[in-house]
């Protein structure tokens, strides 16, 4: 059996290719920084904890309906969300008063 490098043993041991090992190492430098996952990557969140003072006034004008509410932190804020996504960033608020 022909011995084989640390280069062909490492991505075997990690669980990926050869070819995918073989571009991270290309891409910085020794390959085992470049395993994690670096910061930024993924989708940035729709509504986050800058929002929280616009959706308490908007709930506080209409407490009875969730869309108007939601229609109305669109119009302050300028940004657009659907309805579940706006539920869930209210439960999370609920959540925060609750505890």
């Amino acid at each position: 059996m022909p011995c084989r490098s640390a280069h062909f043993l490492y991505p075997t041991i990690k669980g990926i290719g050869v070819v995918a090992m073989q571009c991270r190492m290309k891409d910085g430098g020794s390959g085992r920084d470049t395993l994690q996952t670096r910061g930024g990557r993924g989708r940035k969140p729709i509504m986050d904890c800058s929002d929280e003072k616009a959706v308490r006034s908007a709930i506080e004008q209409d407490r009875q309906s969730v869309v108007k509410a939601k229609i109305a932190w669109q119009l302050t804020t300028g940004k657009e969300a659907s309805d579940l996504i706006f539920k869930r960033f209210l439960s999370a608020l609920a959540q925060d008063i609750s505890v």
